[in-house]
């Protein structure tokens, strides 16, 4: 069966050295949208999301491996960044994401 990631947001994390997702600080690499997606090479051609302002930049191939977090929505990839935070920001961080989004 073949993936289908084309059109998917992701995020990329990062495992220490016993192979477990780390945890502290989120562990979170990379963000973006695959715009592209080879099956048989496992290669994806992504579309990376600035950390700073969510505002996308340049693309890259990566290959695709279980250090990847598949979202159906930039919404929901939003709120799997926000679930990394400590419980005390992420409130916050919702309520500047939704007023960038009003200003749009």
């Amino acid at each position: 069966m073949r993936k289908v990631i084309k059109g998917k947001f992701f995020h990329t994390f990062e495992r220490n050295e016993e192979g477990h997702r780390v945890k502290e600080g989120g562990g979170l690499v990379l963000q973006g949208l695959i715009t592209d997606y080879d099956p048989d090479k496992n290669l994806a051609l992504v579309l990376l999301f600035s950390w700073d302002d969510g505002m996308p930049g340049g693309q890259f191939l990566k290959e695709v491996t279980d250090n990847f977090i598949f979202y159906d929505t930039e919404d929901e990839m939003n709120e799997g960044y926000i679930r990394t935070l400590p419980i005390i920001d992420q409130e916050h961080v919702r309520k500047m994401m939704k007023a960038e989004r009003s200003m749009v």
